[in-house]
């Protein structure tokens, strides 16, 4: 997916939430989290965390999202 649209940052999908365990952020029991997004600079520090729950907040999660890595530089 970044290759194809050309995102100069990688992206990882954690089916099993293996990553997402480790960074600390289980699943929630209301299962209402559908999508978590983690921005991590060079040296591998979690900058930022935006919680997706739904189609409501999409353009907030991706607005959060770029805002965030726009703030790496």
């Amino acid at each position: 997916m970044a290759a194809k649209e050309e995102l100069p940052f990688g992206l990882l999908t954690d089916a099993k939430w293996e990553y997402r365990n480790a960074l600390g952020h289980p699943e929630p029991h209301e299962k209402l989290v559908k999508r978590i997004t983690y921005v991590i600079d060079a040296k591998g520090k979690v900058r930022h965390v935006v919680w997706f729950k739904g189609r409501a907040d999409v353009m907030e999660h991706i607005t959060q999202s770029l805002e965030a890595v726009k703030g790496l530089k």
